[in-house]
């Protein structure tokens, strides 16, 4: 089975990949583990909070928000009517569907039961009842997973999105590497590879 769920941990796995995170006592969604196959259970974060550092901060979250201690590029922000984009999103709840769903009005990836399968969390903030649903979809053939997500305002008042990000990952410091595919049509292989350095890169 290439995706498993333990109360509120899950595991995305394939020959050549796992992508693992839970949800903590909070609701926090936490990010595990993204790489070569592995049966990792939760990490221990360690050490006392220090400096100007919270819990926020020293843990890789799955879906980084604006304005409540962590200091990393938020995956999300939602400006509310009032003007503040403090948006606290809590796990609630999950299900398994099989398959890829498509994404309506939107180019994206698809499968069929037997090539792909779909975990869907959604979080939630009670107060300001602005909701989202996560989606992690591992094709197991190809060792890929894709993460989609969608916002919905269950409140009376209007909401603005001023960033989503349809993945985000926090990655142990290394000696990275990335690599894009330039070129126009029939022209999209020309490899371009760059070191991964301190700072904002794109």
């Amino acid at each position: 089975m290439s995706i498993k769920t333990d109360n509120q941990a899950f595991s995305l796995t394939g020959p050549g990949v796992s992508y693992i995170f839970h949800a903590d006592e909070s609701g926090e969604l936490i990010h595990d583990h993204f790489g070569p196959p592995t049966h990792q259970t939760t990490p221990d974060i360690g050490g006392p909070d220090g400096g100007w550092g919270s819990y926020l901060t020293r843990i890789a979250r799955e879906l980084p928000d604006s304005g409540r201690g962590d200091f990393r590029l938020p995956a999300i922000k939602i400006r509310k009517s009032d003007g503040n984009t403090i948006v606290a999103l809590k796990y609630k709840s999950h299900e398994v569907v099989p398959g890829k769903p498509g994404l309506a009005g939107l180019p994206a990836t698809f499968g069929r039961a037997e090539d792909a399968s779909t975990v869907v969390i959604k979080m939630q903030d009670d107060i300001a009842k602005i909701s989202v649903k996560v989606s992690y979809s591992i094709f197991p053939g190809h060792n890929a997973i894709v993460r989609s997500m969608m916002i919905e305002n269950g409140g009376q008042k209007e909401i603005s999105v001023e960033h989503a990000a349809s993945f985000s990952v926090d990655m142990p410091s290394g000696e990275w590497e990335m690599m894009q595919l330039s070129g126009d049509w029939a022209r999209e292989a020309r490899i371009v590879k760059r070191p991964v350095v301190l700072g904002t890169q794109g």
